[in-house]
């Protein structure tokens, strides 16, 4: 599984999904989590980074309740490895999206 989430809340801590819109209207969290992925699926699969984190970010947004996401988030803040042994368990968020990624991956 790919690790794909750095801390994706800044300061003010966004409380949904569409908070905290910059001036062309991407929210905090969208930003946040496309700069991370864009980083780290540029490593996997140059040039499909665009579309597989475009593709994976509306995924999680309408299959991962925000709380969800947010505990996923501060899980991976305080230990990556949570991340490996979290993503063992099929129905954790870290697992579930890992998977929304690798769907991502395969239609890119």
């Amino acid at each position: 599984s790919m690790l794909l989430l750095a801390a994706c809340s800044s300061s003010g801590y966004p409380t949904s999904y569409d908070d905290q819109p910059n001036a062309e209207g991407v929210s905090n969290v969208e930003q946040n989590w496309t700069e991370a992925c864009t980083v780290k699926v540029t490593e996997l699969a140059a040039g499909e980074a665009n579309t597989v984190c475009g593709c994976s970010y509306s995924a999680i947004k309408s299959e991962i309740p925000f709380e969800d996401f947010v505990e996923m988030d501060d899980r991976l803040r305080g230990d990556v490895t949570s991340l490996l042994v979290s993503a063992n368990d099929a129905t954790s968020t870290e697992a579930r999206v890992s998977q929304l990624i690798a769907d991502c991956i395969a239609n890119s």
